[in-house]
């Protein structure tokens, strides 16, 4: 799907089956949604977010979500049940003014993009895991930059960088995971309130790949 234009209250809305894969193009959009998120996918087996080239896609949240029954989601201003994918070399401004910015309740990868995020709870989130492989990407949260939180599965629960370029302002940790935390290319510059990196697993940093903000 290629979607481009201005809706100035609205969703956009993907509900599959979780056989489903789903490819969406961004080609110039801005989205604001003034009860809720203004992009949900419900349901399928993988969701990707392609930004193209040239092109600036900005998302905007409300204070306030109008949620429903007794459901505490979504809960975030671009928001997955299952795994996302980010890619492209096109920007991507995301205004999380609800609670988190990004946030994927499966596996989230980002490999390409211009990203500015800004939360005000966290910035990005994978419940089982983020993996960065390309990409530019700005996050500015009131509580962590980056967060993983799957305690259940030995296998899932971790961050792993293998390349781009990350800047985190965090008033809590910069990067919060509970298995491991890699980063194997790429840089990280950081100011957090609290930790640069939380996780009482294994933590493994190339030399000189991250480095903390001069005041």
């Amino acid at each position: 799907y290629v979607v481009s234009g201005t809706l100035t209250d609205g969703q956009l809305r993907v509900e599959l089956t979780k056989e489903d894969k789903v490819e969406i193009e961004f080609k110039g959009v801005d989205i604001t949604n003034k009860d809720g998120a203004p992009f949900y996918a419900v349901s399928a087996d993988k969701v990707v977010i392609d930004l193209k080239k040239n092109t600036t896609n900005i998302l905007t949240d409300s204070q306030v979500y109008e949620l429903e029954g007794d459901s505490d989601e979504p809960n975030a201003c671009l928001f997955s049940k299952d795994d996302l994918t980010i890619k492209g070399s096109g920007e991507l401004i995301v205004n999380g003014n609800y609670n988190n910015g990004i946030v994927s309740k499966d596996d989230l990868k980002i490999s390409g993009g211009n990203i500015t995020v800004k939360a005000v709870k966290n910035g990005i989130r994978g419940n089982d895991s983020i993996t960065i492989k390309e990409g530019t990407i700005k996050v500015d949260a009131i509580k962590d930059g980056f967060k993983v939180s799957n305690e259940e599965d030995a296998e899932k629960g971790f961050f792993l960088m293998e390349g781009g370029t990350v800047e985190v302002d965090a008033g809590d940790d910069a990067i919060q995971a509970v298995t491991s935390v890699k980063i194997e290319g790429g840089t990280v510059t950081y100011r957090a309130d609290s930790k640069d990196i939380k996780c009482d697993g294994t933590i493994e940093i190339k030399e000189g790949a991250m480095t903390e903000k001069t005041k």
